[in-house]
């Protein structure tokens, strides 16, 4: 008696390795880098902060293109609290398909002034400063 595969077996293609994230090698480079607490855009903040088991800690901020602000989606209040936290960088990202709703280098550079150090990796620019930018952050959340 033979046995086959069901007919949905038949047709499968090989399975293949999922492709990386692109996250994956922002994870390692901020942990290389000993960046382990910072800002940028709700994806990246979620999808980094899981990569890495918690080991880099981005937080949400929510922009227009000019303002930056403390993330409002799926965020604590305590996240953003100078007195708890320092975060001293923000990660943008460039390949954005609405960059109209994301942070910009500007308005970056506008809200917690000139970075120490500007790298680019990939589609993400990380700017690091040698301060704390959560106080900045509440100042602008407020204007």
């Amino acid at each position: 008696m033979a046995v086959s595969a069901p007919p949905f077996l038949r047709f499968a293609r090989p399975l293949r390795p999922a492709a990386p994230q692109p996250t994956a090698a922002l994870a390692s480079w901020l942990l290389a880098h000993h960046l382990d607490y910072g800002l940028s855009g709700y994806w990246d903040a979620n999808v980094t902060t899981l990569v890495t088991s918690g080991k880099v800690r981005l937080r949400s901020v929510a922009a227009n293109g000019v303002q930056v602000s403390a993330g409002n989606w799926e965020a604590k209040a305590d996240w953003y609290d100078p007195a708890r936290n320092d975060a001293n960088f923000i990660v943008l990202t460039s390949s954005l398909p609405e960059p109209a709703v994301h942070a910009t280098v500007a308005a970056v550079r506008r809200i917690f002034g000139q970075p120490a150090h500007i790298y680019e990796l990939s589609n993400y620019t990380i700017l690091v400063w040698n301060q704390n930018l959560l106080p900045a952050l509440a100042r602008a959340g407020r204007s």
